[in-house]
């Protein structure tokens, strides 16, 4: 979370707040040998850089001084700072609800059940956290098993996202080979829990309904095996392009010139590109839970759950749904556009930074 940190960092300091960040530096993991590097980095992050803010944090003034973890996962630091004033910004549960064997979430490794335990054993000390959606509150409380002083508060835009004219995105995207406008777009990495697979499943069968069918735009990380092998088996593989983590104006511009951004994860923390999208003024069609309709408002279309329905079932819904974006009447298409815009203006008249500053104050003074 090193944007994430930054910006909390630099609102602060831009507020005139004495700030400081703290993070692990290198020590043992310079020395150069590739087979011991990660092993060596574990000794810096969870040896020598707790013993070093222990001893930090002994100077500094009980009464006037906050810690800031900004994600949950530094539980295995929290636990050294728990008897101070502090709080704990927590994200998503993915990872834990994996190490706890949850249904429908993958298997980790025995090192990263105990890993995940570690981190989980730390945030339950805590006693003051920030949450990015209602959905990990109700996680949150349900790992703690008790009360505890919890807000939520939304994530922010963290770049600069509004509709560009086409104009001027056009030769943008060109530069990268996609030369079509109004496509479908997902944004994401492969993690399960994205849904990507299910994605070129869904859009593959709505080529099949749709003669002039939009192609698929797919930004992120590049195709894995599966993905390929699923191409491969399509006539319709040349309407998918993938864009491999391009560069934020790539992004800005994919989403300004979208018929739709298709989100249909299995699973969020919060869901970014959501409201990147619609900050774009790009429709989305997401999934129907939290907290992927509860980012989204009233304003997002929904498919359902692909826990739901069969496989089968979903992929035909979802690409009925793809149909219904595309045979849109424009004046439609812009309305909801719109609507997208005003909703992301009206959800950010003050800037979740702000809420951050004032939820550390209510702890300072307390």
């Amino acid at each position: 979370m090193p944007l994430f940190a930054d910006s909390i960092y630099h609102y602060l300091q831009h507020r005139g707040e004495a700030v400081e960040l703290w993070q692990p530096t290198a020590v043992f993991s310079r020395f150069p040998s590739r087979k011991l590097k990660k092993w060596l980095g574990y000794i810096d992050q969870y040896l020598i850089f707790p013993f070093s803010f222990k001893i930090r944090s002994f100077f500094l003034s009980g009464s006037k001084t906050i810690y800031i973890f900004t994600d949950q996962a530094q539980g295995i630091w929290i636990s050294f700072l728990s008897t101070k004033k502090h709080v704990v910004h927590c994200h998503d549960f993915v990872a834990l609800k994996s190490a706890l064997g949850r249904p429908g979430f993958p298997k980790l490794s025995a090192t990263g059940v105990f890993y995940q335990k570690i981190i989980k054993r730390g945030f339950s000390r805590a006693n003051n956290f920030i949450c990015v959606s209602n959905n990990t509150k109700k996680e949150l409380l349900e790992f703690l098993r008790r009360q505890a002083n919890v807000s939520v508060i939304e994530n922010d835009l963290n770049r600069p996202y509004y509709r560009i004219s086409k104009a001027e995105a056009t030769p943008i995207l060109n530069a990268i080979g996609v030369f079509e406008e109004d496509f479908f777009l997902h944004v994401g990495g492969n993690q399960w829990y994205k849904n990507r697979e299910g994605v070129l499943r869904a859009y593959l069968q709505y080529c099949t309904i749709d003669p002039v069918s939009r192609p698929l735009v797919m930004i992120g990380a590049a195709p894995t095996a599966k993905m390929k092998e699923l191409l491969s088996n399509s006539r319709f593989s040349e309407r998918v392009r993938f864009v491999v983590r391009p560069p934020f104006e790539v992004l800005r511009a994919a989403y300004s010139c979208a018929r739709c951004l298709f989100f249909p994860s299995i699973t969020e923390g919060f869901g970014w590109p959501i409201i990147e999208a619609l900050a774009c003024g790009c429709p989305v069609l997401t999934t129907d839970e939290a907290p992927m309709n509860e980012v989204g408002g009233d304003v997002v279309r929904l498919v359902p759950h692909a826990a739901d329905m069969s496989p089968e079932a979903w992929t035909d819904r979802a690409a009925e749904l793809l149909m219904d974006l595309s045979e849109m009447e424009d004046h439609d298409w812009q309305e909801i556009s719109k609507q997208g815009l005003s909703y992301i203006r009206d959800k950010y008249r003050e800037s979740s930074l702000a809420k951050y500053l004032s939820f550390y104050q209510g702890i300072l003074h307390q």
